[in-house]
């Protein structure tokens, strides 16, 4: 019969609930945008090492260039151009000590129909603020 929501203190409790509810969405937010801008800023170690190799197999020095440290030489680095076969990875481990960092990884170079498979190491150091890899050890 009456189609008019009620307007005075019952529907205060609704209110208050709302804005509850509404803050808390709020501060969930925002804790997820701080996360997300944290991880995108280079990301940590793992993320790195595949992004480098990434890099690499896909030919592109300057993107390998700007994940490495300031004073690595990116020559020493073996480059994965398409046309040599396929690589891939997979990682293994990682293990952080304060602004040093290294990851494992089971690397696997096919060649028409071939494959070797290397266990190497990523070795990484923060450079103001981000990872940057410091060199690749064949643990072969």
């Amino acid at each position: 019969m009456n189609d008019i929501p009620p307007t005075g203190p019952a529907s205060a409790p609704k209110k208050k609930l709302l804005l509850i509810l509404g803050g808390a969405l709020a501060v969930v937010l925002i804790a997820g945008l701080l996360i997300a801008t944290l991880f995108s800023s280079g990301g940590g170690p793992t993320s790195v090492t595949e992004s480098f190799l990434g890099a690499m197999r896909d030919g592109d020095r300057a993107k390998a260039a700007s994940l490495t440290c300031a004073d690595h030489d990116l020559n020493d680095a073996i480059a994965f151009p398409s046309d040599q076969g396929e690589i891939s990875w997979k990682v293994t481990g990682e293990q952080v000590s304060g602004d040093t960092a290294s990851v494992s990884l089971s690397v696997t170079l096919s060649v028409d129909g071939d494959s070797l498979t290397r266990d190497t190491t990523a070795k990484l150091v923060k450079q103001n603020g981000e990872w940057k890899i410091c060199g690749l050890a064949d643990n072969g």
